[in-house]
C-alpha cells in the first residue's frame, strides 16, 4: 500500500490528490458496516424523532381544542343562566289561575306569534325589547315571563329587561316548543275579539 499525497492535505481539507493505490478495499469501506451495526441509522433516528414530535404536537393540539370547547360550553351555560330565574309551565299556569299580575312576553317574530302563541301574550321581538321599554314600564314591579321558540331569544330579552331595571323577569321553561309539546292551549290573533 502506498499513500500518495500530503498527510496534511487529508487532515486540513478534502484530499484531492490523496488516494489508496492498493487493490484491497479501503479502511473506510471496511469500517462502515461495523459503524452501522454499532449506531442506528441516522435517517431512522431522525424519522422516529420527527414522528414523536408530530405526535406530541398533535396530542397538545387535541388537548387545547378540548379545553377550548369545554370553556366555551361552560361560558355559554353561565351566560344563559345569569340573566334571571326560570319558571316552569306548571308554576306559570298556577299564576294565571290565581289571576296574579303577570306580563307574558312573546319575543318571537310577528309571523311566529301569529301562527300561535300562549293566551294573553304580548309580542315584542327580542331585538326590539330595549326600544319598547315604555310599553313594559307598567309591569316594572310585576312578574314578567318571557318566552320564544327554544330559549335563546328569550334569554337575550330577559337580560335586556334585567339591565333596564325590571326586578322580576322570568324565563318560561321549555318555551313555545315545550308548551306545544305538552299540548297546552294556544291562540292565534283571530281567536280573541279585539
Amino acid at each position: 500500500m502506498n499513500w500518495h499525497g500530503s498527510w496534511l492535505s487529508g487532515k486540513l481539507g478534502p484530499p484531492t490528490t490523496a488516494r489508496w493505490t492498493s487493490s484491497s478495499p479501503s479502511i473506510r469501506n471496511e469500517m462502515m458496516p461495523a459503524r452501522r451495526r454499532m449506531m442506528p441509522d441516522a435517517d431512522i433516528v431522525m424519522e422516529s424523532e420527527v414522528k414523536y414530535m408530530r405526535n406530541l404536537r398533535m396530542g397538545w393540539a387535541v388537548l387545547i381544542i378540548i379545553a377550548v370547547v369545554v370553556v366555551v360550553a361552560v361560558a355559554a351555560k353561565l351566560y344563559m343562566n345569569r340573566s334571571g330565574a326560570d319558571v316552569s309551565q306548571a308554576q306559570f299556569q298556577e299564576w294565571m289561575q290565581q289571576k296574579a299580575d303577570v306580563c307574558l312576553l312573546d319575543v318571537r317574530s310577528a309571523r311566529e306569534y301569529n301562527s300561535g302563541h300562549i293566551a294573553g301574550a304580548i309580542n315584542i321581538g327580542h331585538t326590539e325589547v330595549s326600544a319598547h321599554l315604555d310599553k313594559l314600564r307598567p309591569y316594572a314591579d310585576k312578574n314578567i315571563v318571557v318566552y320564544c321558540e327554544r330559549g335563546v331569544r328569550a334569554r337575550i330579552a330577559q337580560k335586556a329587561l334585567t339591565r333596564a331595571g325590571f326586578s322580576s323577569v322570568y324565563h318560561l321553561t321549555g318555551d313555545m316548543a315545550g308548551w306545544r309539546d305538552a299540548g297546552l292551549s294556544m291562540e292565534t290573533p283571530g281567536d280573541r275579539p279585539d
